[in-house]
C-alpha cells in the first residue's frame, strides 16, 4: 500500500530547525525525524515541474513546549 504524507522542514533566523509530518506516525527520511505530535494544517501547494514547492501557508497550533526562542 502507499501512502502520501507531507514532509516539512521549517529552519528559523537563528537556524533551529524543526520537522514536521502530517502522517500518523513519525517518518525518518534522510536521517531527520519528521513529527507527527505537532498538528498543522497546510493551503494549497504551488509547486514547479521539478516538484519543489514554490508557494505554502502552515497553520501550527502551538502551546509553547515546541517551538521556544
Amino acid at each position: 500500500m502507499t501512502t502520501l504524507a507531507l514532509l516539512v522542514e521549517i529552519v528559523r533566523q537563528d537556524t533551529q530547525t524543526y520537522y514536521l509530518t502530517d502522517h500518523n506516525t513519525d517518518i525518518v527520511f534522510g536521517g531527520r525525524t519528521y513529527r507527527s505530535d505537532i498538528a498543522f494544517t497546510s493551503s494549497s501547494i504551488s509547486s514547479g515541474s521539478a516538484l519543489n514547492i514554490d508557494n505554502v501557508n502552515l497553520s501550527i497550533a502551538l502551546d509553547g513546549s515546541v517551538f521556544r526562542q
